[in-house]
């Protein structure tokens, strides 16, 4: 009974996910989707699929896409260590900084960190907003 609950909340992880991701890539606009960068806590660019430890901060750059001058700020965070379908840790984190010491010993290749990032974007034209973002981190390398 519970791998069954367990096995149908992961699905549902997995589609709303996807749901997600697919709906940040169609409806949003350009300044909407954000490029997601991590880096280490001696301020080094970490490399998409690197497996973090210790503290990151999470910054966002421009999408080439958009046209304009925007500026981001990280609200929250909610990290979640995924092994194939299953969760196996949350981080919950306010503001850009989020520290993955406890759960960054249990990352192998193969897994991934789902971000998902409240954030607040203001641009040159004075528009500000408030927007999700999420991201998938697929683990590639050893330990950063």
């Amino acid at each position: 009974m519970m791998k069954g609950i367990l096995f149908t909340l992961t699905l549902l992880l997995y589609s709303a996910t996807s749901f997600a991701q697919k709906q940040n890539t169609e409806t949003k606009h350009p300044c909407l989707l954000p490029v997601l960068e991590l880096h280490n806590e001696i301020k080094e660019k970490l490399t998409e699929g690197t497996i973090p430890n210790g503290k990151i901060t999470m910054r966002l750059q421009k999408n080439q896409a958009c046209t304009e001058s925007v500026k981001y700020e990280v609200l929250r965070a909610n990290l979640i260590h995924v092994r194939g379908f299953r969760p196996v840790a949350t981080v919950d984190v306010n503001g850009n900084v989020a520290d993955l010491s406890e759960m960054g010993s249990k990352f192998v290749p193969g897994d991934r960190l789902y971000m998902e990032l409240k954030v607040r974007y203001t641009t040159s034209k004075g528009k500000t907003g408030e927007t999700t973002f999420s991201h998938n981190w697929v683990f590639k390398e050893t330990k950063e």
